[in-house]
């Protein structure tokens, strides 16, 4: 059986950016650019770095059933694509506005 793909991948904007961006603004960027997954925008995860874009794909299902185990991974090429594009982000919208 052929292991389903990742389709979604959490978002944590840089602690020097929190303020400029706005999640939905991110997430509708993102899903414009790479129609085929799903981006949770999120500054309140405790992964946040300071200088740069946190990403984390949703891997897997646990559990005992049909649907669950590991998703396969975002192709590098795409990853990298993805990351070229949160780096190029235009943050338009402040928060303090």
């Amino acid at each position: 059986m052929e292991r389903r793909a990742v389709s979604e991948i959490f978002v944590i904007p840089p602690a020097t950016r929190v303020d400029e961006i706005q999640p939905s603004d991110l997430k509708a960027y993102l899903e414009r650019f790479f129609p085929r997954y799903t981006f949770i925008v999120s500054d309140t995860l405790p992964f946040q770095d300071d200088d740069d874009f946190v990403l984390i794909p949703v891997a897997g299902i646990a559990g005992d059933g049909p649907n669950t185990g590991m998703f396969k991974q975002v192709p590098k090429m795409e990853w990298a694509q993805i990351r070229d594009a949160l780096r190029s982000y235009p943050a338009r919208h402040s928060r303090l506005n």
